[in-house]
């Protein structure tokens, strides 16, 4: 009774429909459960929605994610660039205070001049180039800003035809810094968490920060 109540009351975007129900193009639903489904799904179609609406390259998009954990949604739209023969960088955000990694490290040392930003470049377990981007050290004294962006796309720009930017949108400094850098943007929400109100709300907001949202994508 409880859980109906809340689908009543708070319904999920759940489906195709209820996405253009918000106004928006549904690009794609993506299982959130294995590597293989990212591997074997039928892009096409994803594929040649993003062509329509993306007439010019280099281009860089903006993934703000709603109660999404993993990169599924990410990869999945970077294969689909790859399906147009473009050159696609994932790149995570990441904001670990508590805890020094390498990718941190590499980070800051790239942030001082002191590494190239191509030794930060991975290949991710879809095959697919990654650039993890762990944007703060414990004393918060890296912090991500427009100029560094900037700076970080000036270089990005010369050897990749899309850059798919992930952020939360929870984040909402470093959402507003990226929106000032970038045109467009895709809104990835998950099927079983995230209510319709809510993604309503989180588009308006994208909207307000002169975003070109190309569609959304639904994680199941």
């Amino acid at each position: 009774a409880v859980v109906l109540a809340k689908e009543v009351y708070f319904p999920k975007i759940d489906s195709i429909k209820k996405i253009e129900m918000l106004g928006q193009t549904a690009l794609a639903k993506i299982s959130n459960n294995k590597k293989m489904n990212i591997e074997k799904n039928d892009f096409q179609l994803l594929a040649s929605l993003l062509q329509k609406k993306v007439n010019y390259y280099p281009e860089v998009n903006l993934l703000i994610q709603r109660d999404i954990k993993k990169d599924v949604a990410a990869f999945g739209i970077a294969k689909s660039y790859e399906l147009l023969n473009k050159k696609v960088l994932v790149v995570k955000l990441k904001n670990e205070k508590d805890q020094t990694s390498s990718a941190q490290q590499k980070w800051i040392n790239y942030v001082n001049f002191e590494e190239k930003l191509e030794n930060l470049i991975e290949v991710s377990e879809y095959n697919t180039k990654t650039l993890t981007v762990d944007y703060m050290d414990k004393m918060d004294t890296m912090p991500m800003n427009e100029v560094l962006f900037d700076r970080v796309l000036a270089e990005l720009k010369q050897e990749f035809d899309v850059v798919l930017f992930t952020s939360d949108i929870s984040n909402k400094y470093y959402t507003f810094v990226l929106s000032q850098l970038m045109q467009h943007t895709i809104y990835v929400a998950s099927s079983k968490k995230t209510s319709i109100n809510q993604a309503d709300l989180d588009l308006k907001k994208l909207e307000q920060m002169n975003l070109e949202i190309i569609g959304m994508v639904l994680i199941q």
